[in-house]
């Protein structure tokens, strides 16, 4: 849950227990708990299997996005312009933490602090160095971004959709000075200018899910969630 947001993380079923009823219960259950919190909108990313798909949509969840896994080249970033004008770089978000939380209330529909805070602790955490950045305009936040050595970028948000690109040049330059070669996201149909730029930039899809609600929510074209968990 984050907001009025419920989100199903990850529904495994043994194949040889498939068409018993399992997954149905088990989403009737979580759904349950979500619906005693308050959600007002229900999500999954669904993997392609046409079980999954009819089990989300029995749910009421309908497709309203792909979620595409693309891999490429860091060098696709840095040819992306940087920050310019009004435009100046921040190189730790961690002072910057309620005007994140103000942000995502704009763009993804609620807070996502205790995510925010396990980013700031990723190198801790998972012993992979990573960095968090930003853009500051006028001293307002204007966009912020997450990325580590293993080439994940992510999540990231602007509040223009071509804010992100700088913020992309951001994570391109970050990885580039690791002598990182390659990198990874995953995004969505909904944001095609993240997805043009890393086309043209010569990365490729990999792989697809599709994000599915009960209604559309966020503001996709301008948000760029950490992955399939939308966190």
């Amino acid at each position: 849950m984050r907001g009025h947001i419920w989100f199903l993380a990850q529904l495994f079923i043994q194949p040889e227990l498939h068409a018993l009823g399992i997954g149905k219960e088990l989403l009737r259950r979580s759904r349950a708990h979500g619906e005693q919190a308050g959600a007002r909108i229900f999500s999954v990313t669904s993997s392609t299997s046409p079980s999954a798909q009819a089990l989300y949509l029995r749910s009421g969840m309908f497709a309203f996005g792909i979620g595409y896994v693309m891999l490429g080249p860091v060098g696709g970033l840095q040819r992306l312009p940087g920050p310019e004008g009004s435009l100046t770089r921040i190189d730790d978000l961690a002072p910057w933490q309620d005007a994140v939380a103000a942000l995502d209330r704009d763009l993804f529909g609620a807070e996502r602090r205790q995510d925010h805070a396990m980013y700031l602790r990723h190198e801790r955490v998972l012993g992979i160095e990573a960095a968090s950045f930003g853009l500051e305009r006028r001293g307002e936040l204007y966009g912020y971004g997450y990325v580590d050595a293993s080439g994940w970028v992510a999540p990231l948000a602007a509040r223009e959709p071509q804010g992100q690109l700088p913020l992309l040049r951001l994570a391109g330059d970050w990885l580039a000075a690791r002598s990182v070669e390659n990198g990874r996201m995953w995004v969505l149909s909904l944001n095609p200018t993240i997805m043009r730029a890393l086309l043209e930039g010569g990365w490729r899809i990999d792989q697809w899910t599709f994000l599915k609600a009960t209604a559309p929510f966020g503001k996709f074209d301008r948000y760029h969630p950490s992955g399939g968990l939308l966190l």
